[in-house]
């Protein structure tokens, strides 16, 4: 059994986990996969990147839900370093949308969700200031967090080719209805 389980790792991604937060996440990943040798049943897993969307809330608090909190609040975005830093967008619909291709399938696998594009902070503040009407407001820089990841881009090479996936909300798309929404649910 231990074997295959390292048989079925060895087929994946690479992993080499950067902190506490990261160990946490593969060791589910093999719990997972032991327990599915063991019990015999299939399995999905996605390493879904940073998700948004409607009914997101301050509960889980993404760089998107920060923005567009202190933005309500008509306050710049404060970005941790240059800005320069990256990560992948996914719309929460997409996520959906993986979630029902993978559950017609019949085999397992391990996935990375994303939109397969970086966004720099500071490129996603400036849409986010665009799209709020803000346009005075500037965004803030603040030193840098100590153990930021630089760059965070889901290669989704695999997800394409296994399941037919393929994200469909763009970024300025998905933050346009996020804004809409937000100004809809207002008293």
């Amino acid at each position: 059994m231990e074997n295959l389980l390292i048989l079925l790792l060895k087929r994946q991604d690479p992993t080499k986990p950067k902190s506490p937060y990261g160990l946490s996440k593969l060791l589910g990943e093999k719990s997972v996969i032991r327990n599915s040798i063991c019990n015999r049943y299939k399995y999905f897993i996605f390493r879904v990147f940073n998700v948004y969307g409607e009914g997101q809330n301050r509960a889980y608090a993404g760089v998107i839900t920060v923005f567009l909190d202190r933005l309500r609040k008509n306050l710049p975005p404060i970005i941790y370093g240059d800005g320069s830093n990256t990560r992948d967008f996914i719309h929460v619909r997409d996520v959906a949308k993986a979630v029902y291709l993978a559950l017609d399938k019949n085999f397992s696998g391990i996935y990375n969700l994303g939109s397969g594009r970086g966004v720099a902070i500071k490129d996603l503040a400036e849409i986010m200031i665009k799209l709020s009407g803000k346009r005075d407001l500037a965004p803030v820089y603040s030193e840098t967090r100590p153990g930021d990841i630089r760059l965070s881009v889901a290669d989704i090479t695999r997800i394409k080719e296994d399941l037919g996936f393929t994200p469909s909300i763009d970024l300025v798309k998905g933050l346009s209805e996020l804004f809409r929404e937000d100004q809809n649910s207002r008293p």
